[in-house]
């Protein structure tokens, strides 16, 4: 048989969430009681005007194309938000928005890297961006160093000539660890040094936030302005707003980078649904309560599965600043027995907790760190304390070797 298949498209895999959902299903399927904790997507709903404007936009056949970097209105809406957040503010020309954050995202990369440019990052990292790097034929230089943040020295020591972007996601996706204002100041100190660099940051959990000492003002750019031209903030409406389904994101960076990611957009996917664009507007221009009582109602069930967490022997937690993630340190329990299976790495412990537990979550090694595991507090707290406690039963099975 013919190899059609580029060498590019050979080096990427499928999104390992998917073959773990389909297993999840397939034990469903068998009537198993399987509970995930695996999907990063809110189990709250989306505000009631969001919705009524996207069902008055299909009934005023408001369906049409946009242009490809957004109806202005939106992006007007995008500039307010950030501006009422940051105090920072963006002409509608140095704003693109597309269908979703991570095409977004996406789009800068494609735009920003040539082969072999190299892009700094973290682990524990967002388990998409290594071959969404990879696609554009550049190489990724994690840094590795268990405190989950990036200090100035470390990031001096890894910056090189072939550096292109350094990619902070802050707060994190797995870790829900933020940078604080004096961390950034410092990177921006080290930044200022290498010219060459184009800081990508990924913002998408910006406004679910628990630690009320990492304000909503800790943004680069709000701390570095002069940095403003070498700063491309990511965002979308998925996780503050709920509306994952509607597949909004959007850039705010230096014009002449926005204007190429827009061209790239126009010739692949062009516009973002304008039913959706307009329900976003709807989202951005809302002056409820809405994003305050859901940090509110996280901030509750955070703490009510945090204790749960302490009282299992051995299993320890890192405390999420901010997202809706629990990063589970399961060290303690790697490298013994299950009956036959040795839980030799975070994968093995993941696979016999849905296999036998059916408690469908990520491992660390996932997210490129390994002796971890990842569950998501986007779902009810009976949901997440009962699997705690299938957790629970399943270390207590565990035997030395």
């Amino acid at each position: 048989m013919n190899d059609y298949l580029s060498t590019r498209i050979k080096n990427i895999s499928e999104s390992l969430t998917l073959s773990l959902v389909a297993k999840a299903l397939e034990l469903k399927k068998k009537n198993k009681p399987v509970i995930s904790l695996a999907i990063g997507e809110p189990d709250w709903t989306c505000l009631d005007s969001v919705k009524n404007a996207a069902i008055t936009a299909i009934r005023e056949n408001k369906i049409k194309y946009t242009s490809a970097n957004g109806m202005i209105e939106l992006r007007k809406a995008i500039a307010n938000r950030f501006e009422e957040l940051y105090g920072i503010s963006y002409n509608v020309n140095e704003i693109t928005a597309g269908s979703g954050a991570k095409y977004i995202l996406t789009s800068a990369f494609q735009t920003l890297l040539n082969e072999n440019d190299e892009v700094i990052f973290l682990a524990p990292y967002w388990l998409s961006y290594p071959d969404m790097i990879k696609l554009t034929g550049a190489k990724c230089k994690i840094i590795k160093n268990g405190t989950f943040k990036i200090s100035p020295e470390e990031l001096k020591q890894t910056i090189n000539k072939k550096t292109k972007i350094l990619l902070l996601n802050s707060p994190s996706n797995p870790s829900g660890i933020m940078y604080s204002k004096d961390e950034l100041l410092s990177l921006a100190n080290e930044l200022r040094k290498h010219k060459q660099v184009i800081i990508v940051s990924d913002e998408i959990y910006n406004e679910i936030i628990f630690n009320k000492d990492l304000s909503l003002a800790h943004n680069l750019v709000s701390l570095a302005p002069d940095l403003k031209n070498r700063i491309i903030c990511i965002n979308g409406a998925s996780k503050t707003y709920a509306m994952t389904g509607y597949r909004i994101g959007w850039a705010l960076g230096p014009i002449d980078i926005i204007k190429k990611m827009t061209a790239y957009q126009s010739q692949t996917t062009g516009s973002a649904s304008q039913v959706s664009q307009i329900a976003c507007i709807a989202a951005l221009e809302d002056k409820s309560s809405y994003i305050k009582d859901i940090n509110k109602k996280l901030l509750e069930k955070k703490n009510t599965v945090c204790a749960a967490i302490k009282k299992i022997h051995h299993l320890a937690y890192i405390e999420p600043d901010g997202a809706f993630y629990i990063f589970l340190n399961i060290k303690k329990f790697l490298n013994l027995r299950y009956e036959k299976v040795l839980i030799k790495n975070s994968e093995d412990f993941a696979n016999v907790l849905l296999n036998e537990f059916y408690v469908l979550t990520l491992a660390g090694s996932y997210f490129g760190t390994e002796g971890y595991l990842r569950i998501t507090l986007a779902t009810s707290t009976e949901q997440i304390l009962e699997s705690l406690k299938r957790l629970e039963k399943f270390t207590k099975t565990l035997k030395e070797i």
